[in-house]
């Protein structure tokens, strides 16, 4: 992943936190080991939807899956969580990457009406993967 000048990394257990000095937000990227089988459409969109529902947003979101071809799919989604434990409501981007034996989440959140920020979504994009 290409990360832009000013962003700072610290990392705890699977997830990294990335953020920006002067950015409310705050983009988070988490590693999961897989079953070594091949992504599905279906497979992304679960996952996505899964971590959504964990948000309490308002309204249907639109989760969009890309074919990447028989060992890749990504998924993104955008939306508003709504207050929830505690917690004030908030501006999400959600992007996934599915390989067959990795996955990656990532979200980028920061508060409502900031925008998310765009060069979190072209770190996101930026994600591919090596093969040793």
């Amino acid at each position: 992943m290409l990360v832009p000048d000013g962003w700072s990394a610290t990392r705890s257990g699977n997830t990294y936190e990335l953020t920006r000095e002067g950015d409310d937000g705050a983009a988070h990227i988490s590693v999961y080991t897989r079953l070594a089988t091949r992504p599905t459409d279906a497979d992304a969109r679960q996952l996505v939807d899964r971590f959504l529902t964990a948000l309490h947003h308002e309204g249907d979101v639109d989760v969009r899956v890309l074919d990447e071809g028989e060992e890749q799919r990504r998924a993104v989604a955008r939306c508003i969580s709504l207050p929830h434990d505690g917690r004030d409501a908030a501006d999400w981007l959600v992007f996934l990457v599915l390989w067959p034996e990795h996955s990656l989440m990532c979200s980028y959140v920061s508060q409502p009406g900031s925008g998310v920020s765009s060069e979190a979504e072209w770190m996101f994009s930026t994600i591919h993967r090596t093969v040793d």
